[in-house]
């Protein structure tokens, strides 16, 4: 009688293991599979149909890496060779093929079922397509983002560079005109005279862009180019140079027309 009523303890208890562990296998949102120790497919959850397309019966006795992308076999089969050797669970994020041909990423996490011997390995996996969409996206955001800040700071150098030739100008013919004025004939004070508001009017039209350039940042504008007199141009740069470099000559031959 005692041994009776034990066996019947037990296979209550086994029974309701039985059911407690099929409730975990079928109202877990992760996918599970149970497989054995060389990674054969046993048994699945309704998650794992949900995801990918099959049916428990189709699955059976299929190993996980015919799920897998190709190229990832040899890796899941190290994993495998892993767990059985050590006893350790393995964690990859591997992509998987649904059973109509399309692929997803999914974090894996395997892990041995034993006591004494290893009885099988279970998979637990979770679809984690839409989160690597978004760390696609941040990583693009902030490849744009740093490529943004090189720009400006090469913008930014520019135009560093461009208001200081207009201000040495301005300074070199101040000193001239401050130590020089009473030797200088009144055609070379015009002169110096000339160029100072020049540089001037020239700084007052860098401001206007980079204020329209900062403008254009936040609101948009159309680029409209117009044509330009490039010997004039250029006659204009050498000269402001050779205010500047006054030890040195620089010539300027235009190309014939």
């Amino acid at each position: 009688g005692d041994l009776e009523a034990r066996v019947a303890e037990r296979t209550e208890e086994l029974q309701l293991a039985k059911e407690h562990v099929e409730a975990v296998l079928n109202y877990s949102n992760d996918v599970i599979i149970v497989l054995s120790g060389d990674g054969t497919i046993e048994q699945t959850n309704p998650a794992f149909e949900e995801l990918f397309g099959y049916t428990t019966d189709e699955v059976l006795g299929m190993s996980l890496t015919h799920l897998t992308h190709s190229e990832q076999a040899d890796e899941l089969s190290t994993i495998f060779a892993a767990i059985v050797e050590r006893r350790e669970s393995q964690r990859a994020e591997l992509i998987f093929v649904r059973k109509d041909g399309t692929e997803f990423s999914a974090d894996c996490k395997l892990a041995a079922i034993a006591n004494a011997e290893i009885r099988g390995i279970v998979c637990n996996l979770r679809d984690i397509t839409e989160r690597k969409e978004v760390e696609e996206g941040l990583r693009k955001a902030l490849a744009q983002e740093k490529e943004l800040n090189e720009l400006k700071l090469r913008f930014n150098s520019m135009v560093s560079h461009e208001f200081r030739t207009p201000l040495a100008v301005i300074l070199s013919s101040g000193e001239m005109l401050q130590n020089y004025f009473d030797r200088m004939n009144p055609e070379r004070r015009d002169q110096h005279l000339s160029r100072v508001q020049t540089q001037v009017r020239r700084l007052m039209t860098l401001l206007d862009d980079f204020l329209m350039i900062n403008k254009g940042d936040l609101l948009g504008v159309t680029f409209i180019p117009e044509p330009v007199e490039v010997r004039e141009f250029c006659q204009d740069i050498v000269e402001e140079f050779q205010m500047i470099a006054e030890s040195y000559r620089i010539e300027y031959e235009p190309p014939e027309e």
